[in-house]
C-alpha cells in the first residue's frame, strides 16, 4: 500500500514513524554471566544466579559484546563512544526478577549514522539516534491452564537496541528501512535476525500531525515479528488515529499490541516515560572501554556493504537490478556468486550468465549440500555459454557435480553423455524418426502452420534427451520438411 493511502481517509494528516529494533547478538554467550545463550535448550537449563536475579549475584561484563556493538555501529556509519555507561531501567514484571534491566541510557555505545532507503520521492536517508547495549528479559511460557511459567534461558541474552529518528512517513518506508537494517546486520555477522525466532524484534512508534505541526500523541506498537505484520500494524494504526482525529477525539499515548488474527492493534498499557523507569547508573559495572585499536580491527573486518555489492553487480557485471537484489538478499548467496565470478573463465566475461544459473538452478536448492563447488558452477556456466551443454541437462550436471565436488564438469558431461549433439548424421536420423512419429504436426508445418514445428522439435529433443544442438536441429528439420513440401508440389 502506498504512503499516500496511509496518511488518512481525508488526507489531512501526516504520519511520523520511528523504530526501536532489538537484535539478539549470536555466538558470544550471555551478557553479564558465563552461561550459554541457547534458544534451543530445554527450559531453565542455561541459567545461573546472575541471570535469575539472585540477591547478591554480581554481573560480569562479556567484553566480546563491545566488538559486536562497534562492528554494528561502523556498518551503519555511527560515532563510537570510547567509554559508554550502563544504567538500570526499573520496571516490575515476572520475567525480570531483579526489578530492573541493565541497559544504556546516559551514554550509548553508538550515536548517529543511518541508512538510505527507497521512498516515494526517491532515495531517503533514515537517521539513527543511538545504538545501545542491553540484556534481554526472561520469557513467560503460558500453559494450557493459563498459568505463566518463566523460562530464564533468555534472561541476560545480549541485545543491541537500534533507535531511529522519527524520519519515516509511511508503512512502506518503515518496512523498507527495517528490511535493510536486517540485511546490514546479517552481513556484519552480528545477528541472524530471524524474526520468526525472536532474534530481531521491532517496536514501532506512530503519531500523526497536520503538515508543519509537531507530532501528536505517540503510540508504541510492541514486539512485531514479521515485516508483513509490521506493514499491516502501521497501516491500521494510521487509519485508527486519523479516524479519531477526524471525529475530534484525542489519541491516547499508550502501548498497543498487534493482533495477527484480526490485523488490528489493541490496548496493552499506558506508555511509560523516562521518569517511570527511574533510570540510574549501574554501580556494579564500569564504563565500556573502546580502544582505537579495537575500532581499527573491526573496521578492517567489515564486509562490503550490501548496497555497494548491489551497485557492483549492476554497474560492473551488468546484472538487472532485481537479480542483484536477489543475490545480495543473503550473504550466503552473495558469497557463492562472488566465488563463481572469481573463476578465470567467468571473470570479466560471463557474470550475467553466472547470475542466471545461480539464481535459477543453485539458489533454488533447499539443501546446501546439493550445491556444486563454486569452481564447478563456473565450469558449468562456461559449458552452457560455449554451447557444449543444453539447458535440459544443466540440472543433471549440477547434481552429478555436487556428488563429487572434485570432479571436472566437462569430464562429467562427457562421461554421462550430457553434451550437446552436433553431428549432422546422427541428428538427421533423429529428424527422420521424429517426422514419422509426429507426422500430423509435420504435415501441418508443410501446409504453412509455422507453430506446428514446435511439436517436431520437442520430439527430437525427447529422442536425444535434450542434447540436440537447437541451431543444427532447426536447420535440418526445415531442410527435410522443405524437401517434403517441394516433393508434394512436384507431384501435383
Amino acid at each position: 500500500m502506498s504512503g499516500s493511502c496511509e496518511k488518512s481517509v481525508s488526507g489531512t494528516y501526516e504520519a511520523v514513524i520511528g523504530l526501536e529494533v532489538h537484535v539478539e547478538v549470536k555466538g558470544i554467550g550471555k551478557l553479564f554471566c558465563g552461561c550459554e545463550a541457547l534458544s534451543s535448550a530445554a527450559p531453565n537449563t542455561c541459567v545461573c544466579p546472575v541471570c535469575t536475579g539472585y540477591p547478591g549475584a554480581l554481573p560480569s561484563y562479556n567484553s566480546l559484546m563491545t566488538r559486536m556493538a562497534v562492528r554494528e555501529g561502523l556498518m551503519l556509519g555511527c560515532e563510537i563512544d570510547r567509554g559508554s555507561l550502563f544504567d538500570r531501567k526499573h520496571y516490575f514484571y515476572p520475567d525480570l526478577p531483579k526489578g530492573y534491566q541493565i541497559t544504556q541510557f546516559r551514554r550509548p555505545v553508538c550515536t548517529g549514522g543511518g541508512l538510505a532507503i527507497r521512498a516515494e520521492g526517491g532515495e531517503k536517508k533514515i537517521r539513527l539516534r543511538r545504538i545501545h547495549i542491553e540484556e534481554d528479559a526472561a520469557k513467560l511460557v503460558y500453559g494450557a491452564d493459563g498459568r505463566a511459567i518463566p523460562d530464564f534461558n533468555r534472561a541476560g541474552v545480549p541485545l543491541l537496541e537500534i533507535v531511529t529518528e522519527p524520519d519515516m512517513r509511511s508503512a512502506d518506508e518503515a518496512v523498507n528501512f527495517a528490511e535493510k537494517l536486517r540485511l546490514y546486520t546479517v552481513y556484519a555477522g552480528v545477528s541472524d535476525c530471524r524474526m520468526n525466532e525472536g532474534s530481531m524484534r521491532v517496536d514501532v512508534n506512530v503519531s500523526l500531525r497536520k503538515r508543519g505541526d509537531p507530532p501528536g500523541a505517540k503510540v508504541e506498537l510492541k514486539n512485531i515479528n514479521s515485516f508483513s505484520f509490521m506493514r499491516t500494524a502501521i497501516t491500521y494504526e494510521i487509519r485508527r488515529q486519523s479516524g479519531l482525529l477526524d471525529r475530534g477525539l484525542p489519541v491516547a499515548e499508550e502501548t498497543r499490541r498487534f493482533s495477527e488474527k484480526s490485523g488490528t492493534t489493541e490496548p496493552m498499557r499506558e506508555k511509560e516515560d523516562q521518569t517511570g523507569y527511574r533510570y540510574m547508573p549501574d554501580t556494579d559495572l564500569g564504563p565500556v572501554a573502546v580502544s582505537e585499536k579495537l575500532i581499527a580491527e573491526e573496521a578492517a573486518r567489515l564486509p562490503e556493504a550490501p548496497d555497494a555489492v548491489a551497485r557492483r553487480y549492476t554497474d560492473v557485471f551488468g546484472l538487472r537490478e532485481e537479480d542483484a537484489m536477489l543475490i545480495i538478499s543473503t550473504p550466503d548467496f552473495s558469497d557463492y556468486y562472488n566465488g563463481v565470478c572469481s573463476a578465470p573463465e567467468i571473470s570479466g566475461k560471463l557474470e550475467k550468465e553466472a547470475a542466471k544459473i545461480c539464481i535459477s538452478r543453485i539458489f533454488t536448492l533447499a539443501d546446501r549440500d546439493r550445491r556444486p563447488a563454486e569452481r564447478q558452477t563456473a565450469g558449468i556456466v562456461k559449458l552452457v555459454a560455449d554451447g557444449g551443454l543444453g539447458s535440459a541437462n544443466v540440472g543433471r550436471l549440477i547434481a552429478l557435480a555436487a556428488e563429487n565436488v572434485s570432479a571436472d564438469p566437462a569430464e562429467l558431461t562427457a562421461a554421462h553423455g550430457l553434451g550437446v549433439i552436433r553431428d549432422e548424421k546422427e541428428l538427421t536420423a533423429v529428424v527422420e524418426k521424429a517426422i514419422i512419429e509426429e507426422s500430423r504436426a509435420a504435415a501441418q508445418f508443410v501446409a504453412g502452420k509455422e507453430a506446428a514445428l514446435a511439436a517436431v522439435i520437442g520430439k527430437c529433443m525427447k529422442l536425444t534427451g535434450g542434447r540436440a544442438d537447437p541451431a543444427v536441429l532447426d536447420r535440418l528439420l526445415k531442410e527435410r520438411l522443405g524437401r517434403k513440401l517441394r516433393d508434394e508440389q512436384q507431384q501435383h
